[in-house]
């Protein structure tokens, strides 16, 4: 969840209600990283134990944690790379449609990922100055993704 660009933000209430879905319907634990201010607020939305990592992992204790992991759920951010490389499978969430940073570029490579785009008919998309209030990340709904992941189980 680690992000400065708010065209890449998948919603933090999105976040919680996806985590709250893996550990209440599939008795995941959940471990966040990212931005500690970020983490804490989907926190503070949820009902569950979370385990917070936020701004805390040196590279390799990312990538140890990232090989470990049974798949990483993610904003169109650099930890997905990384999951890639390691093998894990990823769930990623995008939001920009222009041709250099819409999810034909970005997507992760290598088998056993998913990734999650809306075109909502942005028609020149707008990235960063969007106009629509970000609304292709906000139509991609937690219980859609929470389904996606069941694949994996």
């Amino acid at each position: 969840m680690w992000l400065s660009s708010p065209s890449k933000k998948w919603p933090l209430q999105n976040f919680a209600k996806l985590s709250q879905l893996l550990y209440q319907k599939l008795n995941l634990k959940i471990i966040l990283i990212g931005r500690k201010k970020e983490c804490e607020a989907v926190q503070t939305m949820t009902q569950i134990p979370l385990i917070i990592l936020a701004e805390s992992l040196p590279l390799q204790e990312l990538g140890a944690l990232l090989k470990k992991a049974f798949l990483h759920i993610s904003n169109d951010t650099g930890p997905q790379h990384i999951a890639a490389a390691l093998g894990t499978p990823i769930v990623t969430l995008f939001g920009r449609n222009l041709p250099g940073l819409s999810p034909q570029r970005w997507a992760p490579l290598g088998q056993n990922h998913i990734h999650f785009h809306k075109n909502i008919g942005c028609d020149p998309c707008l990235a960063h100055q969007c106009r629509l209030d970000f609304d292709c990340l906000k139509t991609i709904k937690a219980e859609e993704v929470f389904h996606a992941v069941q694949s994996y189980t």
